[in-house]
């Protein structure tokens, strides 16, 4: 991460110093941040959303004006929190059981919620319209795509099930190998600009992105390097884990599949 700040920071520097001593005006950058709430969308009929939560983004913007008119190009590079809950219906539980003879450990069935944070590097792309200068202040919209590249995935996990008084608790765990390195999605937003004086413009804005790709990875391996398919498993009729020959859980259930969509408050200035 602090490499990735690093390279953020310089390239706001020469961006912003290009910026002051362009002429054309043709081309405009500036600093952006946003807060934002985040949801998750399954396909999955052993998957649930659990509610949206709070997440954040940083970074620089710009506009590329098209012609004379007043249509342009706008976009960005963003370090982009974003935060959710997910649940499990149907989960595997690992229960350990102690006794005289030592620890020993057996799979129970289950539901868990996963608090994910994801982190990204976006790339948002897309045509922006405004209205000609009322007052000081002008009013805009634009659509496009949001690009993401995943940089990082964890989830703080809590356990349920009715077989044990005393569910575990997981906290901070990787799950980068289960999702996809990659997020896409439609953007729509608008807001206003107000003029401070010269070229210096202050902006605010919401912005809407409505994810289309699979926020999960087709498959995934584990840490001795086995390769699994992206399965939810699913319990017998009566309620239980299906298990094979070895004791192994069954992960027959669909491929998990959910979309990750988010609305976002920005502020920021153009120089």
């Amino acid at each position: 991460m602090n490499r990735l700040y690093t390279l953020l920071s310089l390239v706001i520097l020469i961006l912003t110093a290009h910026n002051i001593k362009a002429q054309d005006r043709k081309f405009r950058f500036g600093l952006k941040g946003a807060g934002n709430l985040s949801w998750n969308s399954p396909d999955n009929k052993q998957m649930e959303g659990e509610g949206a939560l709070i997440g954040y983004s940083y970074g620089l913007m710009g506009d590329y004006q098209l012609g004379d008119g007043n249509y342009y190009l706008n976009f960005g590079l963003e370090v982009l929190s974003l935060n959710n809950k997910l649940e499990y219906t149907s989960d595997v539980v690992t229960e350990t059981i102690s006794t005289t003879s030592g620890d020993s450990s057996s799979f129970v069935a289950g539901s868990s919620i996963y608090e994910n944070k994801f982190g990204y590097v976006s790339l948002p792309l897309s045509l922006k319209m405004t209205t000609n200068e009322i007052g000081y202040i002008t009013y805009f919209v634009n659509f496009g795509l949001d690009l993401g590249i995943r940089y990082g995935a964890e989830a703080d996990i809590d356990y349920n099930w009715g077989k044990s008084a005393q569910a575990p608790q997981e906290l901070e765990v990787d799950i980068s190998s289960q999702t996809s390195p990659f997020r896409a999605g439609l953007l729509v937003g608008g807001g206003l600009e107000f003029n401070v004086s010269g070229n210096t413009n202050l902006m605010a804005g919401i912005t809407f992105s409505n994810g289309f790709t699979n926020l999960f990875s087709k498959n995934y391996k584990n840490d001795a390097g086995e390769k699994f398919e992206n399965r939810t498993v699913t319990f017998d009729q009566n309620g239980d884990l299906k298990l094979d020959d070895t004791n192994q859980p069954i992960y027959d259930g669909n491929y998990k599949k959910s979309t990750l969509r988010f609305v976002a408050l920005n502020v920021g200035v153009y120089f």
